[in-house]
């Protein structure tokens, strides 16, 4: 289904697991509770898109477009985000444990409660990034680990 128009298509629920769906338009679409485990998303559209409770788990979404999508309590870990973008995109409540957000503008949102342990971030554009609640786990040097869980509402300022 590569290049697919689904544009403000209603896909409640539907399990599209396995799915290649590059460069497809899902743009304000309606995919609340659907399956995408172990899909290729690559490129896709899915700007205004809602996502909530969303399972993208295993997914490849290199070079993604979710800027303003609803991913409010989604499963995002192990997912490939390299170079996507997540501008002001609602992530309260994902868990986006284990993902490669390498270069991902993530600029403006909201991270709120979301679980973002053994994720990659490198290069990515964090600031204005909402992460009251955030869990992570910082890899530091000579194989040490530190836990960190923001309480207080801070914003990222990278």
């Amino acid at each position: 289904m590569k290049h697919a128009d689904f544009i403000e298509a209603d896909l409640e629920k539907a399990n599209l697991s396995k799915a290649v769906l590059d460069h497809a338009n899902l743009s304000g679409a309606n995919v609340v509770s659907a399956k995408f485990q172990n899909s290729s998303m690559k490129s896709a559209f899915f700007v205004d898109a809602d996502l909530t409770k969303a399972d993208l788990s295993n997914s490849n979404m290199e070079k993604a477009d979710l800027q303003n999508a609803n991913l409010k309590n989604a499963e995002i870990s192990n997912v490939t985000l390299n170079k996507a973008n997540l501008k002001e995109a609602n992530l309260k409540g994902a868990d986006l444990a284990d993902s490669v957000m390498n270069g991902t503008k993530i600029k403006n949102a909201d991270f709120s409660y979301a679980n973002l342990h053994g994720a990659d971030l490198r290069e990515a554009n964090l600031s204005g990034v909402h992460s009251k609640g955030l869990t992570f786990h910082l890899q530091i040097k000579e194989g040490k680990s530190v836990e960190e869980k923001f309480q207080r509402g801070d914003l990222f300022s990278c």
